[in-house]
């Protein structure tokens, strides 16, 4: 079961990776951003989306290798802010 915050990273990395409605159907957390076709301008994009939405800030976003990746480090960041 995928959390709300899962689902929003999720959503942005799909929409910031123009993905189509089948391969965003089979995202999970497991999924390789570069079998999305990122590359480190789009690992950027979605670390500055991501920090926008969640008002945090993310060390670095070049070490995100799956979707799961930005979704421990985006629920870590907002932890330490608790």
């Amino acid at each position: 079961m995928s959390t709300d915050i899962e689902q929003k990273i999720i959503t942005i990395v799909c929409d910031q990776m123009a993905a189509s409605p089948e391969q965003r159907k089979n995202i999970t957390r497991q999924t390789k951003l570069v079998a999305l076709g990122a590359e480190d301008i789009d690992l950027t994009e979605i670390a500055m989306r991501l920090e926008e939405e969640f008002t945090i800030t993310l060390d670095d976003s070049k070490k995100a290798v799956t979707i799961g990746d930005f979704v421990d480090a985006v629920k870590e960041k907002l932890d330490a802010k608790r």
